[in-house]
């Protein structure tokens, strides 16, 4: 059953923040951000560097994000964040103190978008993180540094979505 109302803005569309600080907090150049993003795109991905600190990236559907490189990010709440993506202009920010895990999370609210999920497997989202997409988001960080999904059937979610990136570069 469908909960949403026609209304509602798509979790996917709206703005998404990577608070986590469980890593240290080292600041990273802009070109090893854009090392990060090279490795979390899809396979044929194209990246125009625009400039140091701003990319587009072309996914091999077509569909266009920006990326861009900044020093600093806040939240609405005034805290610090790594990352954050706007789902409805289809762009990643990503801080100095970004990560490989960043990018990950980042690329996880992209790519939920992107991969048209069904109603089925966004209740069991839901179910497992009870509605929380930033939740969703770190598992699926560490499901990309691990190279191995939670069991079940958020692994098989994790595996469509992946797989979705990867059709996109046939």
């Amino acid at each position: 059953m469908n909960t949403r109302r026609k209304d509602d803005v798509p979790r996917f569309q709206s703005t998404q923040y990577d608070t986590a600080h469980n890593v240290p907090e080292q600041k990273k150049s802009a070109q090893t951000r854009m090392g990060y993003l090279e490795k979390a795109m899809p396979e044929g991905s194209i990246i125009e560097q625009v400039s140091p600190t701003l990319a587009h990236v072309t996914l091999p559907n077509g569909q266009t994000v920006t990326v861009q490189l900044v020093d600093d990010i806040n939240t609405s709440e005034g805290k610090k964040a790594r990352g954050a993506y706007y789902g409805f202009n289809q762009i990643i920010r990503l801080a100095n103190i970004a990560n490989q895990g960043t990018v990950d999370h980042e690329v996880w609210h992209m790519a939920k978008g992107t991969a048209g999920l069904s109603e089925h497997d966004q209740a069991a989202l839901d179910r497992k993180f009870k509605g929380d997409e930033e939740l969703e988001a770190e598992a699926f960080r560490r499901f990309q540094a691990a190279k191995r999904a939670p069991k079940g059937p958020i692994a098989k979610i994790f595996s469509k979505i992946l797989n979705v990136f990867r059709k996109m570069a046939d």
